[in-house]
């Protein structure tokens, strides 16, 4: 489904400007760290979910203050079982909807992918890509069946998507970039592959 407020993060929504991200060392604490980040403050949950290896993951967006206040919350509470937390602020609201909603494009786009192997290098990669460049995110997933790496996928023309992952990249640390790659014009039975 195409994005409801135009491709490019230009119209408003609801979901902030902020998201924290937590990595909790086991599937029971993770779902308490994530009830009380919700409970303390007003966030979306936008995914609160077991990873690989039997750990858990963790995404709420809001905004900035009510964000930092949620992951404060969930650290107190889980203490040694959180592995990991960070917020990352002013993040363009068509990042959160790429998170929430994988979105199709017209054929004959081009297509970018950039894959890390942490989900805030993927997260500031995908904000660097629309912000530089007219390019729509077709997804962006971060650690799910992926052995704890993340991707993000998207898409315009050739020369905005070329735009848009050199952007990414410069904006993720060596250690953390996996692979970037621009297709100038896939086939349609690859677009097809996108989820929507």
């Amino acid at each position: 489904m195409p994005h409801p407020e135009g491709p490019h993060g230009k119209g408003r929504s609801n979901h902030g400007n902020a998201v924290g991200l937590m990595e909790c060392d086991s599937v029971p604490w993770g779902y308490i760290c994530v009830d009380a980040a919700a409970k303390s403050a007003e966030v979306r949950v936008v995914q609160a979910s077991p990873i690989c290896p039997g750990r858990f993951f963790v995404i709420i967006s809001g905004r900035v203050a009510a964000v930092q206040a949620a992951m404060n919350r969930a650290v107190a509470v889980g203490g040694g079982h959180v592995l990991s937390q960070g917020v990352l602020a002013n993040i363009a609201e068509a990042v959160v909807d790429a998170l929430l909603e994988p979105h199709t494009t017209s054929l004959g786009s081009a297509v970018g992918v950039i894959e890390t192997l942490r989900a805030a290098a993927a997260i500031t990669g995908a904000d660097a890509a629309v912000k530089a460049a007219q390019v729509e995110l077709l997804e962006v997933r971060l650690t799910r069946g992926m052995g704890g790496k993340s991707f993000v996928v998207m898409a315009g023309t050739v020369s905005a998507v070329t735009a848009g992952v050199e952007s990414g990249e410069t904006q993720i640390a060596p250690a953390d970039l996996v692979t970037a790659v621009v297709l100038p014009a896939p086939h349609p039975a690859l677009l097809a592959q996108f989820p929507g």
